[in-house]
């Protein structure tokens, strides 16, 4: 059992943590504004204040596809059925968090498409990456994942 000194410091570094990975996000981010994006107006803090916005808005977006997901899969009778509805869902969020970021960004900034789809393109690409490295991962590991 946790006592309540041992929950404050586990909220404690979970907070600073956070923040420390907020700081490298405001500056990868301000780094590729200003690199690829040519976005003459970004600086860190508005960055940083960009990165807080992005990952509020992609964290209710990602709950919204949640809740949706766990109610198709809760209702439906067959594997294949939990897996089209999974993956062709994923990919709706993903193209929808993507242009969410994407006019976020030229909004803020009062950039171009352009220039706001080059600040973004390195981390969309990872993030496909990595994607089609979790969706090999776990297809592959056969029907024992979902029993």
């Amino acid at each position: 059992m946790i006592g309540s000194g041992e929950l404050a410091i586990i909220i404690v570094i979970a907070v600073l943590a956070y923040l420390i990975f907020s700081v490298i996000g405001g500056l990868i981010l301000w780094g590729l504004a200003r690199g690829l994006g040519k976005i003459e107006n970004a600086t860190f803090l508005n960055s940083w204040g960009l990165f807080w916005i992005l990952g509020i808005i992609q964290s209710i977006i990602g709950l919204i596809w949640y809740g949706l997901i766990f109610a198709v899969i809760f209702n439906a009778r067959d594997e294949v059925t939990i897996i089209a509805v999974f993956v062709v869902s994923y990919i709706i969020m993903y193209i929808i968090s993507i242009f969410t970021a994407l006019g976020i960004t030229k909004a803020f900034w009062k950039c171009s498409f352009g220039q706001s789809m080059m600040t973004h393109l390195i981390p969309m690409i990872l993030y496909f990456i990595l994607t089609i490295i979790s969706f090999i991962l776990t297809f592959s590991s056969g029907s024992e994942y979902y029993y």
